[in-house]
């Protein structure tokens, strides 16, 4: 007989309004994060790192990624799941496989290039930071700033760790930059406020800021 069908509807979780009214500061891959002190951050609101960025910020509060071997690398020759499932951070992916793998410590979320920024249904960007946005925005976060979104090259590095780097200097202007086209009146349209605190970035879609004066 059979095997009646698995239900997979189980498997996704609805993001939550824990971080409703709050800040929000979302931690990128780009190199002007090297040398910052992102402890700086805990004090004035919550803190989701995306990728690698736990690397400079493993008390935050939530960690974004979509890749199964990002989840199964190593660090320094320490698996890196190890660190990241005994910090107390909300780990949050799009990836069936992990979620599959890991049930109890994983939340899998559902993603959308059409959905709208606040929606359960997160919206899908073309990048991991992007769709981070759209995470903060589901968690409730009316003001959310951006560190680390260079989108840009800076003196050869794509990244502030080496853990990959991007050969393709093309990337950032031909798609990702690109992709970020109508994500503020997005982000207007439902009373979210979008800030680029990153030093140089080449990402114009948002207001520019200077980090210290969020912090001060």
């Amino acid at each position: 007989m059979p095997s009646p069908p698995i239900d997979r509807s189980r498997e996704y979780w609805s993001p939550d309004n824990r971080w409703a009214g709050d800040t929000a500061f979302i931690l990128g891959g780009g190199d002007s994060l090297r040398g910052f002190d992102c402890s700086r951050l805990r004090r004035d609101g919550w803190i989701l790192a995306i990728n690698s960025s736990f690397n400079l910020a493993p008390f935050c509060d939530a960690v974004f990624f979509t890749d199964y071997s990002w989840y199964m690398g190593d660090v320094k020759g320490k698996p890196r799941r190890d660190a990241l499932e005994k910090s107390s951070a909300l780990l949050v992916t799009t990836s069936r496989q992990v979620k599959r793998r890991f049930p109890d410590r994983i939340k899998l979320v559902k993603a959308s290039p059409t959905a709208s920024l606040g929606q359960h249904f997160i919206r899908q960007g073309r990048n991991s930071g992007q769709t981070g946005i759209a995470l903060a925005a589901a968690f409730g976060a009316k003001r959310i700033i951006l560190l680390g979104f260079d989108m840009c090259f800076v003196k050869g590095r794509s990244h502030h760790h080496d853990e990959y780097r991007s050969v393709n200097t093309k990337l950032y202007v031909v798609t990702f930059i690109p992709a970020f086209a109508g994500w503020k009146a997005l982000a207007d349209k439902s009373g979210v406020e979008i800030l680029n605190a990153t030093p140089n970035s080449a990402l114009k879609e948002f207001p520019m800021v200077e980090i210290e004066r969020i912090l001060q």
